[in-house]
C-alpha cells in the first residue's frame, strides 16, 4: 500500500513537472515571437532634398518615408491622415529650410496669401533693400539666411583723389534674394535685390550710402557670424563735391 502511493506520487510530480517545463516554454515562445514581430510603421512626409529658406514648395521636393510608429511627432504629416499632403503644400513658401530627409512641419511653411517677409523679421527690427548684381553679390552664391558685410564703394572726385570702399556694417542677415528667390540648376538664386535685416539706424546708414556710393555684398563664413549686424565705425569723414552738390562720405 505504501509503494502504491509513493508510486502516485512520483508520478504526481513528474506531471506537474512537465507541465510547469511545458508553461515556460510557452511563455518563452510568446516572448520571441514579440520581440521578433516587426513595430508597427507609418509613412511621414519628408523632404526628398535639401530645401532652403525662402523656397517655393513643390510636390517633387518631398517624397513619403516609413518611420516606426512610436517615433513620429505630432507635428508630422501622416499620409493616412494627409494623403493630399503633397498637392496642398505645394506653392507654399519655406520660413526655415529643411534638411533632407528631414520630416516636413507645416508650422515652418507660409501659404502666398500670407505676407512671409514680414514673419521673418526678429521684433525691432527692419528689412531694407539693397540693390546688387551677380558681380556685387558674391557671384550669385548669397542665400536668404546668409550672413554679410555691406561695403560701400565711393568712386574718385575732385575731393577724392582715390576710389575708396570700406564695409559699413557687418554681419547682416539676408532675409530675400527679390521678392522671391529664383535658383539656377546649380543651387545659386539670382537677383537684383538684397533685403537684409537691420536695425532702424542701420537700414537709415544702408539708404544714405546707396545714395552716395556703390554698395555691394560680402557673404560670411558660416564659422564667422554672430547674432546681430555691427555698424562699423569710420575712421574719416571727407567732402566729396558732384557738381552744386556736397555730401559728407566716410572712409577708412
Amino acid at each position: 500500500m505504501v509503494l502504491r502511493i509513493f508510486i502516485f506520487l512520483v508520478a504526481l510530480g513528474a506531471a506537474g513537472g512537465a507541465a510547469w517545463l511545458s508553461s515556460r516554454n510557452s511563455m518563452q515562445d510568446t516572448v520571441t515571437n514579440a520581440e521578433n514581430e516587426p513595430a508597427p510603421m507609418v509613412d511621414v512626409l519628408v523632404a526628398s532634398r535639401e530645401i532652403a529658406g525662402g523656397e517655393m514648395l513643390a510636390a517633387e521636393q518631398l517624397r513619403w518615408d516609413s518611420w516606426p510608429e512610436a517615433n513620429v511627432h505630432d507635428q508630422f504629416i501622416i499620409r493616412t491622415v494627409r494623403p493630399d499632403a503633397m498637392q496642398a503644400l505645394s506653392g507654399t513658401f519655406v520660413r526655415t529650410g529643411f534638411a533632407k530627409a528631414e520630416p516636413i512641419r507645416e508650422s515652418r511653411l507660409a501659404h502666398a496669401n500670407q505676407n512671409l517677409l514680414s514673419n521673418r523679421i526678429t521684433a525691432g527690427m527692419r528689412a531694407a533693400a539693397v540693390k546688387v548684381s551677380a558681380e556685387s553679390a558674391a557671384g550669385g552664391f548669397i542665400l536668404p539666411g546668409d550672413r554679410v558685410d555691406v561695403i560701400q564703394t565711393v568712386k574718385a572726385s575732385g575731393d577724392l583723389p582715390r576710389n575708396t570702399s570700406r564695409i559699413i556694417i557687418a554681419n547682416a542677415r539676408v532675409l530675400a534674394i527679390d521678392q522671391n528667390v529664383a535658383q539656377t540648376e546649380d543651387g545659386t538664386a539670382l537677383g537684383k535685390t538684397a533685403t537684409l535685416e537691420l536695425r532702424p539706424h542701420e537700414a537709415e546708414l544702408i539708404m544714405a550710402a546707396e545714395a552716395t556710393g556703390q554698395l555691394s555684398l560680402a557673404l560670411r563664413a558660416v564659422s564667422d557670424q554672430a547674432e546681430t549686424a555691427t555698424v562699423m565705425e569710420p575712421a574719416e569723414t571727407i567732402l566729396v563735391r558732384r557738381g552744386t552738390e556736397r555730401s559728407a562720405v566716410s572712409v577708412k
